[in-house]
């Protein structure tokens, strides 16, 4: 556990370095942390706790253009509630697994979810309404990891100059 809580701490200062100074970091305070969990009634993984606690309601580049902070996050959870709800929800959602915690849904029709009764041990899921429900990512942390290798891909290509 220590391991994935030092390298989210390290990938998170370089989300910090690659955002524009117009982008800074916000976290939750415990007491919003604790909503969540209370709304979801689930302990999350304290790597993504971690993740919360320094950006979850600004995260800087990471996760830009997608609901994925707080108080977002809320609607999120009440999202995944309805569909699984819904009678005529697709067959998708009978086999979701009644932990999955939705950190990030994209316009709709996209979801990205980890299990909770995982914690840091859980991969993370795509869900894509009507077409798919893939693992994508080994972790919570891993998952992070590839999205920062994506902004230094983005910032080369750009020739953006900045710390490596």
């Amino acid at each position: 556990m220590l391991g994935s809580i030092a390298r989210l701490r390290s990938l998170l200062a370089d989300v910090a370095e690659l955002s524009e100074p117009s982008q800074p970091f916000a976290g939750c305070t415990e007491a919003e942390v604790a909503e969540l969990e209370s709304l979801v009634r689930r302990t999350l993984p304290p790597s993504y706790v971690l993740f919360l606690r320094a950006a979850g309601r600004s995260a800087g580049r990471l996760f830009r253009g997608s609901s994925a902070t707080y108080p977002e996050l809320i609607s999120n959870v009440d999202w995944l509630r309805k569909r699984l709800a819904s009678p005529d929800r697709e067959d998708a959602f009978e086999r979701f697994p009644e932990d999955a915690f939705p950190f990030l849904v994209h316009q709709g029709y996209t979801m990205l979810y980890f299990c909770t009764n995982l914690g840091d041990a859980s991969p993370v899921f795509q869900y894509i309404e009507y077409t798919s429900n893939d693992e994508i990512a080994q972790s919570f942390v891993d998952f992070v990891a590839d999205q920062v290798a994506e902004m230094r891909v983005v910032d080369q290509r750009l020739g953006r100059n900045r710390k490596d």
